[in-house]
């Protein structure tokens, strides 16, 4: 019988280890000392959105000859996969703990491998970033539009406006928002 060995921790390597001066979160409560402190997150893009989806996968199917769905595990070990997968996008800098070394000694940042009592630290840092990261979509609600979603394009064709666009694209939409009336 073949001996399942674990992926190797994520090969993202922050450009510093040491501490940026405005810290997204601050640990300050944990086992181990070396998880204590402050940490960085950068914005994800849509290409890190999709990886770390993918990364989700890899986690839950990890030496699995038939994978299983993210939905059929217990919710814990859900919230587990999705916080590792996305913290090890979206760190920028983090205390000693978040880190294992890499073949040549280089630090190499593996939420994943965070334990010994510690676990929680892993889901409350997830909890910081997703809130770090929604305040960048609260400018429309504190502006009074809290109508619009961020990432739904609205079509404004029908109040005239120049330069607005009808997402329909059905041909009927297109002829009426160019104000042609043409029966096909």
């Amino acid at each position: 019988m073949n001996s399942y060995t674990p992926p190797t921790p994520s090969t993202y390597k922050p450009t510093s280890t040491s501490q940026e001066a405005d810290a997204h979160f601050s640990i300050t409560t944990t086992r181990n000392p070396d998880l204590k402190g402050d940490v960085t997150f950068r914005y994800p893009t849509v290409f890190d959105e999709v990886m770390i989806g993918a990364r989700i996968s890899d986690i839950v199917n990890a030496g699995r000859s038939t994978p299983i769905l993210l939905e059929t595990l217990p919710w814990r070990a859900r919230l587990y996969a999705q916080a590792i997968a996305t913290l090890e996008v979206v760190i920028k800098t983090a205390p000693k703990g978040f880190y294992v070394e890499g073949a040549s000694g280089e630090p190499i940042l593996a939420p994943g491998a965070v334990g010994d009592g510690d676990e929680e630290v892993i889901l409350e840092t997830l909890e910081a970033f997703t809130n770090w990261r929604n305040r960048f979509r609260r400018v429309n609600d504190e502006a009074g539009d809290s109508n619009e979603t961020p990432g739904v394009v609205r079509s404004n064709a029908s109040s005239g406006e120049p330069g607005q666009h009808d997402v329909n694209n059905s041909p009927e939409s297109r002829d009426s928002s160019l104000g042609v009336n043409e029966t096909r």
